[in-house]
């Protein structure tokens, strides 16, 4: 400790409360620091601008205990600012910037400047902090403002908006980025709880000339109240936390990203869709798988672009297009990451290219997804079980055909029944759709002209947006709104128009979904899909090629906040898998727990009947306290304890009146101020009361009774309604918490 006149009392307690609090602004002052570091990377390191802030909040806090001034501590830094700055002139004077060799000291220049003003700002917050009443609500105010700040970039569920640290955090830890934010923004208002909570205990030193007021010591109870109150606060928090994730996690889930979610697996998705039309989720970074390519795949036919099918829908309810099940779709699987998948070839389907992949999947996924039309799958060894949720092979006959081939096929397969053919001609009960396909195919022959042409149609006339905010009645069209209105949409309205059309005029036709992503942003092969890759398209059926896809391009772009692959990400997850997939037997797996149907840890969260639980706890505690305070005089047996008690009751009950003794007031003037507000009065008991503490004769049972039965009469004869705004108000008992004067 420095050679200064501190005016820290020498007691044990406030020592530690000094240093507790000194203490805590510097892991503060470090974290604030790491986020700056990480957000604008100001280059200086982050252990030296530690220090500087550590130097400055513990010098400061000693020197706001001596008898240095303010003005002499602002002036004395100012000094040192001036003179490094004109350092820092004369030094770019003598020196020349064509040398190599100055370019070692004006970098060690520019870091100094940067320590130098962590240093003065550390040490003049904290000076304040100690001799200023209303500083802890400013920094309280600034640190969450702050994290507002830094948070609010992601607002409307932009989840991949600056700081990358975010979701960064998100995705190493397996966490979904909602989940991340209310997280982050739950540990934010706690922290700022325990800082305001630590730095309004009693018993913390004040320098002299600071709050006017001596502080007393921290007793037991006031300790364990003060805790109580903190418990109680970080209760709150966590349960508005819990309620915000329960009400975003259904708007999330029912976005998705670019409003596609993710595909239920099996007979589960039946009568379902993943697909959303009111808005949809912006760019999102967060990663949602790696794939490798085995082979390579040069007869791509949309290359750069490659399409890898999650799930299909294609049977129409009356309002959108539903999941159908693998009755109708059997190309598509359906099946989990961790099940084995064997099925023989259609030999039917000509212009097929084998293509192998290794899928490593980052978050979790009920279904599997691969190119086109997998074959075969099977799991595969998890390199990185902390990273990846499921790995598997999928061996895909991928297709390998050309546009001008697909002019001589006509739709529909001969092969097909009835209802299969039905199934896929089903139309829209709009004639609109109709009249308008039939408007943009005029004059052509082939069908797969007349695909193209729809698909050019809505490429050309549409804008994309990710809030089309269209007006549409629950039982209305979604599709409708757009394709007949103002045309502004994203993929999910695309591919419904799309596939409505096609029907319209004959062409079988389905909707897919899954994931569209850029192979020139991949790297020897290797693919990092996000959740921004998330797609829908149109498909249709050409006798011998299969599905094709017809996806819509638009040429307008309102809204879609694309970003590039994060690169370093990429290397790193490449890094993880090695060389090769290793193959499992699938006999090793018997009796392993399904990662995907492992329970999350978002079970772990507490349940809303938790929180009714905790609610009705909190009620019941504090009709006891009110019990207490109104009752806890009659179990009394000595008068002078009767008399205390007696007058806690009766001032609880002003309190819950709406009155409250001041700062200050004696209870004589207390007494006297409510007989003329209220027309109560407790004088018996306060004359009883003033007798028993600061006089030498005692009081006996007779005149405390009488006291009692007098004041408690004159309370009992209030308007029915002022007993009853006093019997249901929680004041008293909040502020018997908070130890209040009474």
């Amino acid at each position: 400790m420095m050679n200064v006149s501190i005016q820290i009392s020498h007691h044990r307690q406030a020592k530690v409360l000094f240093w507790s609090l000194a203490t805590l602004r510097f892991i503060l002052c470090i974290a604030l620091l790491a986020v700056v570091d990480r957000i604008f990377n100001p280059g200086t390191p982050l252990f030296l601008l530690a220090i500087a802030g550590g130097a400055g909040i513990y010098l400061s806090s000693l020197l706001a205990f001596s008898n240095l001034r303010g003005s002499t501590i602002a002036l004395t830094l100012l000094g040192f600012y001036l003179i490094f700055r004109g350092t820092v002139h004369l030094c770019s004077i003598f020196m020349s910037e064509t040398s190599s060799a100055a370019l070692l000291p004006e970098l060690i220049l520019m870091h100094a400047h940067t320590i130098l003003i962590v240093l003065i700002l550390a040490s003049l917050l904290t000076w304040l902090y100690w001799k200023t009443h209303h500083m802890v609500t400013f920094e309280a105010l600034t640190m969450l403002l702050i994290s507002l700040t830094f948070l609010a970039d992601h607002r409307n569920y932009n989840f991949a908006q600056a700081p990358r640290i975010v979701s960064e955090f998100a995705w190493h830890l397996g966490l979904n980025h909602l989940y991340t934010f209310v997280f982050l923004g739950t540990i934010f208002s706690i922290i700022v709880l325990v800082y305001i909570s630590l730095s309004q205990l009693p018993g913390i030193p004040k320098p002299a000339r600071s709050w006017n007021r001596e502080p007393q010591l921290l007793s037991r109870p006031m300790f364990f109240r003060s805790l109580l109150v903190f418990i109680l606060y970080a209760l709150l928090i966590l349960t508005i936390a819990r309620l915000v994730y329960i009400y975003h996690e259904g708007e999330v889930n029912s976005l998705g990203s670019h409003g596609v979610s993710f595909m239920e697996s099996g007979d589960e998705s039946l009568g379902k869709s993943p697909l959303g039309f009111h808005s949809a989720l912006g760019s999102n970074n967060q990663p949602a798988a790696l794939v490798r390519l085995e082979t390579d795949y040069p007869e791509n036919p949309h290359s750069p672009m490659l399409y890898l099918r999650e799930g299909v829908l294609s049977k129409f309810n009356g309002n959108e297009i539903v999941s159908a099940g693998k009755e109708f779709n059997t190309d598509v699987p359906l099946n989990s990451p961790e099940e084995y998948l064997e099925r023989d070839q259609d030999h039917s389907l000509l212009n097929r290219t084998p293509v192998v992949q290794s899928i490593y999947t980052l978050a979790n996924h009920s279904t599997a997804f691969a190119i086109d039309y997998p074959i075969l799958m099977e799991r595969v060894k998890n390199p990185a079980p902390e990273r990846f949720r499921s790995a598997y092979s999928a061996h895909s006959l991928a297709p390998a055909y050309s546009t001008e081939e697909l002019t001589i096929f006509s739709a529909g397969s001969e092969s097909w029944g009835q209802e299969k053919r039905e199934h896929y001609l089903e139309t829209h009960t709009d004639e609109r759709y109709t009249q308008l396909a039939r408007e943009i195919t005029f004059g052509l022959y082939s069908d797969y002209d007349k695909a193209q042409a729809i698909a050019d149609y809505l490429s050309s006339n549409s804008i994309y947006t990710l809030s089309p905010n269209h007006d549409v009645p629950d039982d209305g069209d979604p599709v409708a709104s757009y394709l007949f209105g103002d045309m502004r949409g994203y993929c999910v309205h695309f591919a419904h128009a799309t596939t409505y059309m096609l029907r319209a005029i004959g062409i079988p036709a389905r909707i897919s979904t899954g994931y569209l992503t850029d192979m020139s942003q991949a790297r020897d092969g290797h693919i990092l899909l996000r959740m921004s890759d998330r797609h829908a398209w149109a498909e249709a059926y050409f006798d011998s090629q299969g599905w094709v896809v017809f996806d819509t391009q638009p040429e307008t772009v309102e809204s879609h906040a694309d970003s590039d692959v994060d690169m370093s990400l990429l290397e790193e997850l490449m890094g993880l898998v090695g060389p090769e997939s290793q193959f499992l037997d699938e006999t090793l797996l018997e009796g392993e727990p399904d990662p995907v149907k492992t329970e999350s840890y978002l079970s772990y969260l507490p349940t809303q009947e938790f929180f009714i639980y905790l609610l009705l706890f909190f009620l019941v505690f504090l009709v006891l306290i009110k019990l207490y305070l109104r009752s806890a005089w009659r179990l009394s047996s000595s008068s002078g304890q009767k008399l205390e008690r007696a007058y806690l009751g009766l001032a609880s009950t002003l309190v819950d009146l709406g009155i409250q003794r001041k700062l200050g007031e004696t209870r004589n003037e207390f007494a006297r101020r409510i007989k003329g507000e209220l027309d109560v009065r407790i004088f018996d008991t306060v004359r009883a009361l003033n007798l028993h503490r600061y006089s030498n004769s005692s009081v006996s049972n007779e005149d405390t009774t009488r006291a009692l039965e007098s004041d408690f009469a004159t309370v009992r004869a209030l308007p029915k309604w002022l007993r009853l705004r006093a019997l249901v108000n929680p004041s008293s008992a909040f502020r018997f918490i908070l130890n209040g004067r009474w």
